[in-house]
């Protein structure tokens, strides 16, 4: 792959969240903050909402690694990710409405999940959020951060890969989401080493972004894949 080209001792950019790669993001942090007070505070149920890819699964880990090291005594705390996919009834079944300040229940999920609470069925639910928080996109600077921190995280130690202006291109392409920030910087990756380059190029990141999904590059392409397709010649039908 890379890893020998850039002197890398692991994927920077892998797919998968790892808390061990991750970055202090500033709505990651006033996110977890508030929430770990709400939750000392006895919030019966929080929410915490975000985009596809913007770190809800890493702020959810995060919630976890703290409560099993602060004090304050046993309570029980019931953590949900992707808590919108369950039904109505699962959701119900999570939490005992009638003993409210017994469990505490903190659920995850992406803008869908306020419309499914949002349900007649699950009013009673409803009724009890205390607290609800949305994590948001990377600045351009933290987008600039993000890249050099988990590039120092995989051992890199030579001049920075993503400067300023190509920096600034992968936020613009990715607006900012993690997920997508991790794909464009890892295609990125592959076709700088591909040419034995030293540094991420501008073309490096056109390139990866228009063979990413979600990206404005390849939304770009999608769109330019229904253009040529409605422009085709049409076949006259024999009958």
């Amino acid at each position: 792959m890379y890893l020998d080209h850039f002197g890398l001792s692991a994927l920077p950019f892998a797919s998968m969240a790892d808390p061990s790669f991750a970055y202090d993001a500033v709505s990651q942090c006033e996110v977890l903050d508030a929430l770990l007070l709400a939750l000392n505070d006895g919030a019966g149920i929080a929410t915490v909402v975000g985009a596809a890819g913007i770190g809800k699964t890493l702020a959810c880990w995060r919630v976890a690694a703290a409560l099993a090291t602060a004090g304050g005594g046993e309570r029980a705390v019931l953590l949900i990710d992707d808590a919108h996919a369950l039904a109505p009834e699962a959701l119900l079944s999570k939490f005992e409405i009638d003993r409210p300040g017994q469990t505490q229940l903190v659920l995850f999920g992406p803008p869908e999940l306020d419309a499914k609470l949002a349900l007649p069925a699950l009013r009673p639910v409803a009724n009890l959020i205390s607290f609800q928080c949305r994590l948001q996109a990377l600045s351009r600077a933290e987008t600039e951060q993000f890249l050099a921190h988990r590039l120092r995280m995989a051992g890199y130690r030579g001049e920075t890969l993503f400067p300023p202006s190509i920096a600034a291109a992968v936020h613009r392409a990715t607006r900012g989401v993690p997920r997508l920030i991790n794909r464009v910087a890892h295609k990125s990756l592959l076709l700088a080493a591909d040419e034995n380059a030293s540094r991420i190029t501008a073309g490096h990141v056109k390139a990866a972004a228009s063979r990413t999904p979600l990206t404005s590059g390849g939304l770009w392409r999608v769109a330019q894949w229904v253009d040529q397709w409605r422009a085709r010649p049409m076949r006259s039908s024999s009958t």
